[in-house]
Formats: C-alpha cells, sequence, structure tokens
C-alpha cells in the first residue's frame, strides 16, 4: 500500500509495475493517474489472480498483465515511471511452496538484475521506485550507482515514533542531485492507531 501511495504520478506518460503479485500497487497507479500501466508477473497464480483482479476492477482499460520474468520482458518502449516491491529475503529459510519463494526470494531476481534492467527501460526523465528493508535499500542506492543512476527521494517508513526505520522507499533517477529525505510513521499513539500522515496517504484506497 505504502508503495502504491508514494509513487509519483505527476502525469506520466506510462508505468511499470515489476512482479505486481495479485495487481495492488498497479490498481492504486490507475487509481491516482491516466497513465498506461503494463504489469508483469513471474508466477502463474499470482498472474491469474492479477489478471481477474485487473478485469474486475474499474480500470481494466488502462493495465494490461504480462506472465513473464523481467529478464525476458521487451515491450519496446522506455518508461516514465518503474514501480517494484522486490523480492528480498536472501539468506532466511524457504517456504515449502514454490511460489512463495519466487515472490519473497533474490534468486530469480536480484537487486542488481532489477536495477540493471529497470536502467535500460526507463526513459531519461523517469524514475524508478523501490520499496526494501533498510539494509537492502542502502546497499541498492550503491548498486544504482554502477548504473548511472541516483537516489534522489528516500522516505524512511516507522512503525512506531520509538521503533527504528524498518523500509525506505527510493526514488532513483539519472540526474545526480542530492535526495530529499522524509519520515512516515504507521501508528502513533498504539496499535492500529495510525498517524494523521498515513491517513492522509493512504485513506483514497481504504
Amino acid at each position: 500500500v505504502l508503495a502504491g501511495a508514494l509513487c509519483p504520478v505527476n502525469a506520466p506518460k506510462n508505468i511499470l509495475d515489476i512482479g505486481t503479485g495479485t495487481g495492488l500497487i498497479a490498481l492504486m497507479l490507475a487509481q491516482r493517474c491516466n497513465a498506461k500501466i503494463d504489469a508483469i508477473e513471474i508466477n502463474q497464480i499470482a498472474f491469474n489472480q492479477a489478471k481477474h483482479n485487473f478485469k474486475n476492477s474499474p480500470w481494466v482499460n488502462k493495465i494490461n498483465v504480462h506472465h513473464c520474468a523481467l529478464q525476458n520482458y521487451n515491450p519496446g518502449k522506455k518508461y516514465a515511471v518503474i514501480i517494484s516491491n522486490p523480492p528480498y529475503f536472501q539468506s532466511s529459510l524457504k517456504s515449502d511452496v514454490e511460489s512463495k519463494n519466487k515472490a519473497r526470494h533474490t534468486d530469480s531476481l536480484t537487486p542488481t538484475e532489477l536495477v540493471r534492467i529497470s536502467a535500460g527501460l526507463l526513459s531519461s526523465t523517469g524514475k524508478l521506485c523501490l520499496i526494501y528493508p533498510v539494509e537492502q535499500g542502502e546497499k541498492t542506492i550503491e548498486l544504482a550507482k554502477e548504473q548511472g543512476m541516483y537516489c534522489t527521494r528516500i522516505v524512511n517508513i516507522k512503525p512506531t515514533p520509538d521503533k527504528e526505520t524498518k523500509r525506505l522507499f527510493l526514488e532513483f533517477e539519472f540526474s545526480d542531485i542530492p535526495a530529499i529525505r522524509e519520515e512516515l510513521i504507521i501508528e502513533q499513539n498504539g496499535r492500529h492507531q495510525y498517524s494523521a500522515a498515513y491517513k492522509k496517504l493512504t485513506e483514497e484506497f481504504y
């Protein structure tokens, strides 16, 4: 939800959602703007669910879903915005369910591959948006520099005011400019007591 809400949509012509899962982020972006959206998903079950969800949404004519890996995706065009909630487990225990492993682990799409391929699919003025745990996010910032991409926005996402940052929402561009730094606290005064900032950011989707 946070990725779909934080992603910039300043009248983009087109958007690519990498690893769409059941299609939540693509649907949120379709709700927020008039861009044409391509969504790709490697897992057959998730692809079928996303296709069903898009078909039964008010934005069916704005979203196309593709069943393929990013490594095999050749759209023949560049994107104004690319977004992904990528896999990030690298060494944790794996599930007995292979579909969960593909969705959660970096085996099928490493951060290096994600950034490199995205850089090739992005327009010269486009933005790549990723959400990661802190350690992987910081590593990805360095990986992106190797592809000539620079982090221009960092949102530190904290569960509560007294806890450490758990996720980083990152925007990358080809322009080497100082990053804008923000903080978002999800729960302010106890469990399910959401902060005013979180409510404002997500209210259109609940």
